[in-house]
């Protein structure tokens, strides 16, 4: 990811996780993904952006609720289907979340006390919207 990228998503995951906290109510978190996850998918890296927003996961254990709605609403799109770009995001979403990673020191890193919480609302939350 180049210089100007990384800014702009760390200048947003700054923004947004506020309104991904869980001290928001439902509804703010859930806009909040929403928009957030219009705007990452048009991200050129995504792996540069998931190792950012679970970063912030680890700083912030609060967000692991918002952070699952966004990565579910990244996957949501129209009349209950996946949105076209599932087949690139979920790779690399599993690939951060699992043992076969790049950079090992992320491995070690993450709130795994978080992250399986975090998985589990994101794949509730796609199983209930494409019902």
């Amino acid at each position: 990811m180049n210089k100007s990228n990384c800014v702009f998503v760390l200048l947003f995951i700054s923004f947004y996780c506020p309104l991904l906290s869980e001290n928001q109510k439902l509804h703010i978190q859930q806009f909040a993904a929403e928009s957030f996850a219009f705007l990452l998918r048009k991200a050129k890296n995504h792996d540069s952006v998931f190792d950012a927003v679970l970063l912030a996961l680890e700083s912030m254990p609060d967000l692991w609720q918002g952070i699952g709605f966004l990565l579910a609403e990244m996957c949501k799109g129209v009349k209950k289907q996946f949105h076209s770009c599932t087949e690139k995001l979920l790779p690399h979403v599993l690939r951060k979340l699992g043992p076969f990673q790049d950079k090992e020191e992320m491995a070690s890193h993450l709130p795994w006390n978080l992250v399986r919480p975090l998985c589990s609302r994101k794949f509730q939350k796609v199983e209930y919207y494409s019902k």
